[in-house]
Formats: structure tokens, C-alpha cells, sequence
């Protein structure tokens, strides 16, 4: 059975991170924040985005190995969106995130291609495979995130 794709305005709003999942293309899955991170997600109608994710294991820093442990453990970026009908997927969206601000600086002025798919309350936002955030390896990114009220 389809779904049909579901409109822009009900991916609007905030989202809160549920999983952050990576499969490499060897057949392994990880969670690189771990099995509950936190983190929330904001689309906004004028078509702004924030998305902060932290590892659920973070511990206040201090040396220079604390403080980047703690960056290991966090992704936050800040941009412009736009949306499009996702055409391999009848029920899904394309996001292209157009980076502004970021924790790693070189995301900053690139396009982030995202794919959305719709579930009640359930959003899930799959990356194409490319070599992400955690590594340096070709990877597959799920990420899960439920409506915040």
C-alpha cells in the first residue's frame, strides 16, 4: 500500500531526535551518538532549519582531549531549506539544506541533500551515501525524529 507524499506544512515545526543510525557500505550498522541521543530539529515556515544532535554520553570538558571529545560528539548546523517532491519516492520529500552557520566549518556554504519521509508523528530523514560527520567511510545515515508539542 502507498502513501501519499504529505504536504510541506505538516513537516513543519520541531522535531525531537529519536535515533541517529549509520550502515557503511560493509553491512554495518553503528550509532555514533549512541542508542538515545538528544537533539531537536526546526523547519519554520519561512524556511529556516536548525539541527542540533548530542551524544548521549556527553560530560562537561576542560583539556584539550575533553574539548575535543566534545566536539566528536555534537553536530549542529543553521541555514536556509528548501523542499521538492522526492521522485524516487511517491510518498516522500527532498530537503536541501543550504548551511550558513555550522560546528564543523567546512559544512559551511555547502547543500546538504536530505530525503524526508512521513509517518504520523514520525519523520525519518535519510542522507545519500557519502562520507559523513562520523568517519571516513561511505555511510548511509537514518535519522529518526518525532514531533515535539
Amino acid at each position: 500500500m502507498s502513501r501519499e507524499r504529505p504536504e510541506p506544512a505538516q513537516l513543519l515545526g520541531t522535531w525531537k531526535l529519536v535515533s541517529n543510525t549509520l550502515l557503511d557500505m560493509n553491512g554495518s550498522t553503528r550509532h555514533p551518538l549512541g542508542e538515545k541521543p538528544r537533539g531537536y530539529l526546526t523547519l519554520t515556515p519561512e524556511g529556516r532549519f536548525v539541527a542540533i544532535l548530542a551524544a548521549e554520553t556527553r560530560k562537561a570538558g576542560q583539556s584539550n582531549e575533553e574539548l575535543a571529545a566534545l566536539q566528536r560528539s555534537f553536530v549542529g548546523y543553521t541555514g536556509r531549506f528548501t523542499l521538492e517532491p522526492n521522485p524516487s519516492d511517491p510518498s516522500g520529500w527532498t530537503l536541501r539544506n543550504r548551511v550558513e552557520v555550522a560546528w564543523n566549518e567546512a559544512w559551511v556554504g555547502t547543500e546538504q541533500v536530505r530525503h524526508l519521509s512521513l509517518d504520523g508523528d514520525i519523520l525519518t530523514i535519510t542522507a545519500r551515501p557519502e562520507i559523513g560527520a562520523f568517519g571516513d567511510k561511505v555511510q548511509l545515515a537514518t535519522i529518526i525524529w518525532h514531533r515535539s508539542r
